[in-house]
């Protein structure tokens, strides 16, 4: 049996939220649906790694989304490096130490 991973495909309607909640921060990149003229929206907050989903939902409401969210207009696509990062720190450490 073959898995396959579906790309996210908004709605013409709909706003794509790319989150990654980082250790140190979390990264936002949205993406308008071209009708709407908007250019690519960036953004970044400090992470809040004891609750990571404080630091999205602080996000969303910087970057002014809170109402597309509300509407069901927000396509979220969410992913973490945390373990990532504290697996290439602890490799690091034990090279160099």
């Amino acid at each position: 049996m073959t898995s396959q991973l579906a790309t996210p495909q908004p709605s013409a309607a709909k706003i794509l939220l790319g989150i990654d909640a980082g250790g140190t921060f979390t990264d936002f990149v949205a993406l308008y649906p071209p009708v709407s003229g908007r250019p690519v929206q960036v953004h970044k907050t400090l992470s809040t790694p004891d609750a990571p989903e404080r630091a999205i939902l602080r996000g969303i409401e910087e970057m002014g989304l809170q109402q597309a969210l509300a509407n069901g207009e927000l396509s979220i696509v969410h992913g973490s490096t945390v373990a990532t990062t504290l697996h290439l720190r602890v490799r690091a450490h034990a090279r160099f130490s």
